[in-house]
């Protein structure tokens, strides 16, 4: 019989600690990426880009200490995402190869990281360039990659199609990225169907089309929270109006413009806005340019 059992139960508990300490520790690290992701993404949706790629770059560092090849890809691409946004594109540059390395490593697709890295490297000026890694990717069996990553390989080329004024090219990547319209698509992507559909219609000289693509892109935005890109979406909306000569319109998505850009802070995109409706002030309601008026007043003010 044990005269001190005080030494065995401590014995106990240190066993206890030894053996489940390594699972609580992992668990706590995984909880810690998982909050740093969710906060990026968070923080990104907002248009707050150094906030963002600091969670990230926090997520980035915790699956590194947990050797996750995974994970590691992941949020070295977001994390490329905000640099990018924040003009830092050869850092950006440096992640994307980061993050390509790791999905070769554990044999995933690395579809996505190939488009980013050609948008990356459209923006560089280098189009050659990024068209074939769009090429590669649309090429991918549907086996290889998902319907969204095929979409968006495909709007892509069709984009840097309207940009070259290649019509047919074009409307045949439209084609093939509406065969990947699904029940799940996601509205972000949806909304950039739209923009090139309205960038297409523009090629077209099909100017009310146009603007009805663009009001389809800011209500798909909308739905997608993507609050930064709106402004700018009810700025294109805007433009293909005021080309098809429909005044009210175009000084409502102006407006509209006008309004958002003052309210997240930006004065000079208000102004910019504002300016826009000066051309055809005497083309609108009085009621819509007293409220033009009004904001110009306050942002004045």
């Amino acid at each position: 019989m044990l005269r001190n059992p005080l030494p065995l139960k401590i014995m106990i508990v240190q066993l206890l600690i030894a053996v489940t300490w390594p699972v609580f520790a992992e668990n706590a690290l995984e909880l810690d990426r998982i909050q740093q992701e969710q906060l990026g993404r968070e923080a990104y949706q907002q248009g707050k880009y150094v906030k963002a790629a600091a969670f990230y770059r926090n997520a980035l560092n915790l699956s590194q200490i947990g050797d996750d090849s995974e994970r590691i890809a992941s949020n070295a691409y977001h994390l490329a995402l905000c640099e990018m946004a924040m003009g830092r594109d050869d850092d950006a540059l440096q992640r994307l190869k980061d993050a390509a390395y790791e999905l070769k490593h554990i044999g995933k697709d690395d579809s996505d990281v190939l488009l980013l890295s050609a948008r990356l490297y459209r923006k560089q000026g280098f189009r050659d360039r990024a068209a074939g890694l769009a090429q590669k990717v649309a090429k991918r069996k549907s086996s290889q990659t998902t319907p969204v990553i095929l979409m968006q390989a495909h709007l892509f080329l069709a984009d840097m199609a309207c940009e070259s004024n290649r019509e047919k090219d074009a409307e045949r990547e439209l084609r093939e990225a509406q065969k990947r319209v699904g029940e799940d698509t996601p509205q972000i992507l949806k909304a950039r169907l739209y923009e090139v559909q309205a960038r297409l219609a523009l090629l077209q000289q099909d100017y009310l089309k146009a603007g009805k693509m663009a009001d389809a892109m800011v209500r798909a935005l909308k739905a997608a929270e993507r609050y930064p890109d709106i402004a700018p979406g009810l700025s294109f909306a805007g433009e293909a109006y005021e080309k098809a000569g429909e005044w009210n319109r175009a000084a409502d998505r102006y407006y509209r413009s006008a309004r958002s850009f003052s309210a997240s802070g930006n004065p000079d995109g208000c102004g910019q806005m504002i300016q826009r409706t000066s051309a055809f002030q005497d083309k609108i309601d009085p009621e819509l340019r007293d409220k033009i008026a009004v904001l110009a007043e306050q942002l004045d003010g």
